[in-house]
């Protein structure tokens, strides 16, 4: 419920203010998309490789997945962050 983001405007993918979440955790960004490979086996694009505004930021796509696998997906990020 804290994760924010705009929807897209003609792209497939979300970028995604998770940055409540990683303070909850206590986890740095740098260390966050690693451990949720590593937990969850989830991908996300740190929004840093975007610029340093996007510290804090996931982008994540759903062009090529099914509504199953995408539901399955924010599960899996529900567990992660222990929502």
């Amino acid at each position: 419920p804290e994760a924010r983001f705009r929807a897209p405007e003609g792209g497939f993918y979300f970028f995604v203010d998770v940055s409540s979440y990683l303070k909850a955790r206590g986890l740095h960004p740098d260390d966050f998309y690693l451990k949720l490979f590593e937990d969850e086996r989830i991908v996300v694009i740190p929004g840093v490789f975007f610029g340093n505004q996007g510290s804090g930021f996931a982008r994540m796509t759903f062009v090529t997945e099914t509504e199953e696998r995408i539901a399955e997906g924010v599960e899996r990020l529900a567990r992660f962050f222990g929502a």
